[in-house]
């Protein structure tokens, strides 16, 4: 019995090749019929020798033409296939590198991101370049040691603090899409509730990204294992984030050796960078080899940080503004549902504000502004946050009036802030 004919199924990249290779051969046909058509006038007396000359050249340019063109299409088809493929090859790799932590993705090659949140002590400020900043010495060792492209994300800079920063990584995608954040707190935080804000900070990072890893960076500047850095190792500890202590290395300099390695007594000069990057990056060499897996879910540590575990923020543009200096928004306006609010409320202004300055009313209740210190936001162009009271109750109006319009027109909303546990997680 004959065997039916199936049609051949070339790959596209044969398809492309047999049809640059044909096209190549009707150019070359093409350029015979013409030469054969020109001989003949010639023969016949009907071109010159010149004019015969002239049209094969023009023919054969033609001709090299079309072929030119036809190699050309097949080129760009190829590029174009070739750069599906990579893509392919990319998006399956980047799939398969979700089940990783940062550190097995670093023992697998796996390319990485990194995250860095603090201060100027951690932002490579004091350091003679860019070439000597401990990141990019980092950055050159991974790629080196690892086969891993890293990228970095470097956010730290002069004023940051442990609360603006959480509300950065709350409000934005921020710690969306690293593998790892390095953070390093201290010189513009204030002692009070250190540790709490850094434990809101962690989780936050953690709620958006689970997948990223933390690493923590003390500050030789600090001036030892102070209580609140104590605090903070304490909180580090019950997470399982590992802490780069850069006391050790730098107190082994002895006094003199101690500030040669600082640029103005605080950042860390080319030296100082040394030793940072060194700290970071024998964590990072302990973890791979220990094939460290993700950070597990847990739960907080302290309520005061867990009541900041869920946030809604409302902009002054959901209030009405009733006169000059008060603000009114009712409960499903703000987006709060049917059962209703109770927890931190906190005030975002563009000015430091005081108790004086304003007062709230939820509920019919009034609440007045403690005597406590504003923080200010560097992230936000001078607004500054602060608490009105940690256990409001709002479910039906509120209203916040200040005490002259120019305080009115840089209120820029409100954030709250629940579910707090009302004990400590065992």
């Amino acid at each position: 019995m004959r065997k039916k004919y199936e049609k051949p199924n070339y790959s596209p990249a044969v398809k492309i090749a047999l049809a640059a290779v044909l096209a190549a051969l009707a150019a070359a046909l093409a350029f015979i019929i013409v030469l054969q058509a020109r001989q003949a006038r010639l023969e016949r007396g009907e071109l010159t020798p010149a004019q015969s000359a002239e049209q094969t050249d023009a023919a054969a340019d033609e001709a090299a033409a079309q072929a030119a063109a036809a190699q050309a299409e097949a080129d760009e088809q190829r590029a174009q296939e070739e750069a599906e493929r990579v893509e392919a090859e990319r998006t399956k790799r980047a799939e398969e590198a979700k089940k990783y932590s940062f550190y097995q993705k670093l023992a697998n090659g796996y390319d990485v991101k990194m995250l860095i949140m603090g201060d100027s002590v951690i932002s490579g400020c004091g350091a003679s370049g860019e070439g000597t900043m401990w990141q990019n010495l980092l950055k050159d060792y991974v790629e080196e040691k690892y086969s891993a492209g890293m990228t970095v994300e470097n956010l730290s800079g002069a004023g940051n603090s442990l609360f603006p920063d959480m509300l950065t990584v709350k409000d934005g995608d921020t710690a969306a899409d690293c593998d790892l954040a390095v953070l390093c707190y201290g010189y513009d935080d204030p002692n009070e509730d250190f540790a709490v804000y850094f434990e809101a900070l962690a989780r936050a990072i953690h709620l958006k990204n689970p997948d990223c890893a933390i690493i923590y960076v003390l500050e030789a500047t600090e001036g030892g294992h102070t209580p609140r850095m104590q605090a903070l190792e304490s909180v580090c500890g019950y997470y399982g984030i590992p802490v780069a202590d850069t006391f050790a290395p730098y107190y082994a300099l002895g006094q003199q050796g101690f500030f040669e390695a600082l640029a103005d007594g605080v950042h860390p000069n080319d030296k100082g960078q040394q030793i940072y990057f060194e700290t970071v990056r024998d964590i990072i060499d302990e973890n791979v080899a220990a094939d460290t897996g993700k950070m597990e879910d847990i739960a907080p540590l302290s309520a005061e940080a867990a009541r900041f575990d869920n946030m809604l923020y409302i902009p002054v543009e959901k209030f009405i503004r009733e006169d000059d200096v008060t603000f009114t928004v009712t409960a499903a306006e703000a987006g709060i549902g049917e059962g209703g609010f109770k927890g931190v409320l906190m005030l975002d202004c563009g000015y430091d504000v005081v108790r004086e300055d304003a007062k709230v009313i939820a509920d019919d209740i009034l609440y007045n502004i403690p005597r406590i210190t504003a923080i200010k936001d560097p992230h936000r162009d001078g607004r500054s946050l602060i608490t009105v009271n940690e256990e409001l109750v709002l479910t039906d109006s509120m209203s916040v009036t200040f005490t002259d319009k120019d305080k009115a027109d840089k209120f820029n909303g409100v954030y709250l802030a629940w579910e707090t546990p009302k004990e400590k997680a065992n």
